[in-house]
Protein backbone atom coordinates (compact mmCIF):
# COMPACT_ATOMS: atom_id res chain seq x y z
CA UNK A 1 0.00 0.00 0.00
CA UNK A 2 2.81 2.47 0.65
CA UNK A 3 4.50 1.68 -2.74
CA UNK A 4 1.54 2.54 -4.64
CA UNK A 5 0.90 6.37 -2.29
CA UNK A 6 4.51 6.99 -3.77
CA UNK A 7 4.32 6.16 -6.76
CA UNK A 8 0.76 8.26 -6.90
CA UNK A 9 2.92 11.28 -5.10
CA UNK A 10 5.64 10.55 -7.57
CA UNK A 11 3.20 10.84 -10.39
CA UNK A 12 1.99 14.45 -9.24
CA UNK A 13 5.13 15.76 -8.35
CA UNK A 14 6.50 14.84 -11.66
CA UNK A 15 3.44 16.66 -13.41
CA UNK A 16 4.03 19.71 -11.62
CA UNK A 17 8.09 19.45 -12.12
CA UNK A 18 6.84 19.26 -16.17
CA UNK A 19 4.14 21.88 -15.87
CA UNK A 20 7.28 24.21 -15.16
CA UNK A 21 9.78 22.87 -17.43
CA UNK A 22 7.45 23.29 -20.23
CA UNK A 23 6.93 26.67 -18.91
CA UNK A 24 10.50 27.16 -18.93
CA UNK A 25 10.89 26.06 -22.33
CA UNK A 26 8.13 28.00 -23.78
CA UNK A 27 9.66 31.37 -22.23
CA UNK A 28 12.75 30.34 -23.96
CA UNK A 29 11.80 29.34 -26.80
CA UNK A 30 10.17 32.80 -27.02
CA UNK A 31 12.74 35.14 -26.11
CA UNK A 32 15.00 32.92 -29.71
CA UNK A 33 11.66 33.90 -31.47
CA UNK A 34 11.53 37.27 -30.72
CA UNK A 35 15.16 37.83 -31.14
CA UNK A 36 15.22 36.20 -34.17
CA UNK A 37 12.08 39.03 -35.35
CA UNK A 38 9.17 36.72 -34.45
CA UNK A 39 6.93 37.83 -32.14
CA UNK A 40 4.82 36.35 -29.11
CA UNK A 41 1.45 35.41 -29.91
CA UNK A 42 0.20 35.26 -26.32
CA UNK A 43 -1.73 38.78 -25.34
CA UNK A 44 -0.64 39.53 -22.03
CA UNK A 45 3.23 38.14 -22.08
CA UNK A 46 3.54 40.41 -25.57
CA UNK A 47 1.94 43.77 -23.64
CA UNK A 48 4.80 42.84 -20.96
CA UNK A 49 7.29 42.32 -23.02
CA UNK A 50 6.50 45.88 -25.28
CA UNK A 51 6.10 47.77 -21.77
CA UNK A 52 8.35 46.28 -19.20
CA UNK A 53 11.27 44.29 -21.24
CA UNK A 54 12.13 40.32 -21.59
CA UNK A 55 12.07 40.23 -17.68
CA UNK A 56 8.77 40.40 -16.82
CA UNK A 57 7.91 37.43 -19.09
CA UNK A 58 9.64 35.48 -17.11
CA UNK A 59 8.45 36.87 -13.68
CA UNK A 60 5.51 36.54 -15.74
CA UNK A 61 5.61 32.90 -15.96
CA UNK A 62 6.97 32.10 -12.81
CA UNK A 63 4.57 34.10 -10.78
CA UNK A 64 1.81 31.44 -13.13
CA UNK A 65 3.76 28.47 -12.28
CA UNK A 66 4.11 29.17 -8.85
CA UNK A 67 0.17 30.06 -8.68
CA UNK A 68 -1.39 27.19 -10.31
CA UNK A 69 0.80 24.86 -8.25
CA UNK A 70 -0.22 26.60 -5.44
CA UNK A 71 -4.36 26.03 -6.46
CA UNK A 72 -3.07 22.86 -7.32
CA UNK A 73 -2.07 21.63 -4.69
CA UNK A 74 -4.69 23.55 -2.31
CA UNK A 75 -7.80 21.94 -4.24
CA UNK A 76 -6.82 18.72 -5.01
CA UNK A 77 -7.59 17.13 -2.11
CA UNK A 78 -10.90 18.00 -2.56
CA UNK A 79 -10.96 17.31 -6.24
CA UNK A 80 -8.63 15.26 -7.41
CA UNK A 81 -9.88 15.78 -11.17
CA UNK A 82 -7.41 18.77 -11.15
CA UNK A 83 -4.79 17.02 -11.56
CA UNK A 84 -6.37 16.20 -15.31
CA UNK A 85 -6.53 19.91 -15.64
CA UNK A 86 -2.50 19.36 -15.54
CA UNK A 87 -1.86 16.65 -17.32
CA UNK A 88 -3.71 18.65 -20.09
CA UNK A 89 -2.19 21.72 -19.80
CA UNK A 90 1.56 20.00 -20.25
CA UNK A 91 0.23 18.48 -23.49
CA UNK A 92 -0.56 21.89 -24.84
CA UNK A 93 2.40 23.51 -23.51
CA UNK A 94 4.33 20.86 -25.09
CA UNK A 95 2.88 21.63 -28.48
CA UNK A 96 3.59 25.55 -28.44
CA UNK A 97 6.61 24.44 -27.52
CA UNK A 98 7.53 22.30 -30.54
CA UNK A 99 5.21 25.11 -32.64
CA UNK A 100 7.79 27.59 -31.44
CA UNK A 101 10.48 25.68 -32.22
CA UNK A 102 9.42 24.65 -35.64
CA UNK A 103 9.09 28.55 -36.54
CA UNK A 104 12.48 29.38 -34.83
CA UNK A 105 13.69 26.47 -37.73
CA UNK A 106 11.74 27.83 -40.59
CA UNK A 107 13.47 31.43 -40.11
Amino acid sequence: MMIRWRQYLTVRVMALLLFAALNLLDAISTQLAITSGLHEGNLLPSLLLARCGLWSMYAFKAASVIGVALVVLYVSPRFSRVWYGIHVSNLILAAVVAVNLAQLLAT
